[in-house]
């Protein structure tokens, strides 16, 4: 949910102080960040939860986490090896540890969403030169071990530590911006990324979907958002959606474009050829190309059929 524009952008269409609304992030310190946004500008019924949306479904089998943990915290060799030799040239001192502990505690143990803040927190306290971003990635891994500690220490509302857990079907509608390779932002195109990052994502994005599918009851709708300009995490994504959910496609520039404009525009922010969708699948989605739009981003629009959740590979 953070920064929190999407969230007040909901709030200000919901009225009612944005009543119905649940807004969800990893991380406490931005979930806090998002409910001060909301009061601020008069939205104080939005509920802002800290929580893993992975995990929101109350019906997700222990199994399922245990499987989506896995995935999470099994790094490539290749990386293993990285980790290895930089562990050897940088030891690990308990100033670190000690900064990455009460780091993992403001920002959640996520190695695709959290690394880059954690980071910064331990150099903060050792220097920059002590350790390595590598080795912050590492040691986010070996938290991810067990499913039910996951469950236990970050699946809480952020007043009262309540379960913040759903039963199926909760939700009329649901926008799901799910982390991603950022690429669409303009500055974090020189910083680089490799295609095995890009495939991590797109992995860790579908089980996301797999839970708001669940969340989603039937004949409600759902967004997949992302600022990034892969087709892996964007047709690609649909696609697999498509197949494995009880989801269907709907046009999404129907609500989001003026009659006279889906003709002029249809081109222009259709999908990638070649990537999944048919030609008419192509044109109900929307990329924004940076080229030509300040940032790049993609949007798809669903609707959730009467069909139940299976437990398909991602």
């Amino acid at each position: 949910a953070a920064p929190g524009g999407k969230t007040t952008h909901l709030a200000q269409l919901l009225g009612g102080g944005g009543a119905g609304l649940v807004a969800v992030d990893r991380s406490m310190a931005k979930a806090r960040r998002v409910e001060t946004l909301c009061r601020s500008h008069g939205f104080s019924a939005v509920r802002c939860i800290a929580a893993d949306s992975r995990y929101l479904c109350s019906n997700i089998r222990p199994q399922a986490l245990l499987e989506d943990v896995a995935v999470d915290a099994s790094p490539t060799q290749p990386e293993t090896d990285q980790v290895e030799d930089a562990s050897r040239a940088n030891p690990w001192p308990l100033e670190a540890e000690r900064a990455f502990e009460d780091a993992v505690k403001l920002h959640g143990a996520d190695r695709f969403r959290s690394s880059k803040r954690i980071w910064k927190a331990v150099i903060a306290a050792v220097g920059r030169d002590v350790v390595t971003r590598m080795q912050v990635n590492s040691r986010l891994r070996q938290l991810g071990t067990s499913a039910s500690d996951v469950c236990k220490t970050e699946n809480f509302l952020q007043h009262g530590h309540q379960p913040s857990t759903f039963p199926p079907a909760s939700f009329d509608r649901i926008l799901l911006d799910p982390p991603c390779s950022a690429m669409g932002q303009r500055p974090l195109l020189r910083w680089g990324k490799t295609y095995q990052d890009v495939l991590d994502h797109a992995s860790y994005q579908r089980h996301f979907m797999r839970t708001a599918t669940r969340l989603l009851r039937v004949g409600g709708e759902m967004v997949y958002s992302t600022c990034t300009l892969t087709a892996e995490e964007n047709e690609e994504n649909v696609r697999w959606a498509l197949d494995e959910l009880p989801l269907d496609l709907l046009d999404a520039r129907q609500t989001t474009l003026a009659d006279e404009a889906r003709t002029v525009a249809g081109s222009a922010l259709a999908g990638l050829e070649g990537c999944g969708l048919s030609e008419s699948e192509r044109h109900f989605v929307l990329r924004f190309d940076p080229r030509s739009w300040d940032v790049g981003f993609f949007a798809a629009r669903f609707r959730r059929r009467a069909e139940e959740v299976r437990e398909a590979k991602v």
